[in-house]
Formats: C-alpha cells, sequence, structure tokens
C-alpha cells in the first residue's frame, strides 16, 4: 500500500503565494505592535481600534491580528485551506465543461 500524501499537499509540491502574502502583512502588523511604531498606531485607520482599547490594548490587538495573519498564511501557503481560483489556475480543476 503506497503511503498517504501529506495533509494540504498540492500537485508538485508548489505552495500557494497568496499564503506568503498573508505571512508577510502578518509580521509586519505584529512588528507594528511590538515595536509600538507611532506611525502606524496614529494613523487614521488605527485610530478607532487605540480610541475603543487605549494604546496597550490595540497593540495586543494587532499582535494578535498579526499573528493570525501568519496562522492563516501558513496554512494557505501550505495548502491546508485551498485558494480555489489560484488551484483552479495552475492545475486547471474545476473548469466548466460543455456537454
Amino acid at each position: 500500500m503506497p503511503p498517504l500524501p501529506a495533509i494540504g499537499s498540492l500537485k508538485g509540491s508548489q505552495m500557494n503565494p497568496i499564503g506568503l502574502l498573508f505571512v508577510a502583512l502578518g509580521v509586519f502588523t505584529a512588528l507594528a505592535a511590538a515595536l509600538d511604531w507611532d506611525w502606524f498606531m496614529e494613523d487614521r485607520k488605527a485610530r478607532f481600534i487605540v480610541r475603543l482599547f487605549g494604546r496597550g490594548g490595540a497593540r495586543m490587538f494587532y499582535a494578535l491580528l498579526g499573528f493570525g495573519f501568519i496562522v492563516l498564511g501558513a496554512f494557505v501557503a501550505a495548502g491546508v485551506i485551498l485558494d480555489t481560483q489560484w488551484h483552479t489556475e495552475v492545475f486547471g480543476h474545476g473548469q466548466n465543461r460543455t456537454k
């Protein structure tokens, strides 16, 4: 009996580049929280979170958000969570077929 393929392994062991983008976004967000970057926390889009949780709470929120993006990106890159559009384009599965 042949061994079972690894969970989420893609044909040809190709990584999904979308997952790597999520990992990069997560690292950036986590670094912004850990290093308490003023320009990040004072941005108009982050001010709502800072007002809602305070500066320390916002740092914790963005650290957890960054960690979540890293985990999600790792799963997508490894193929555990499939991006069906990318998977279809690369491997040609699920194409519309006329009868």
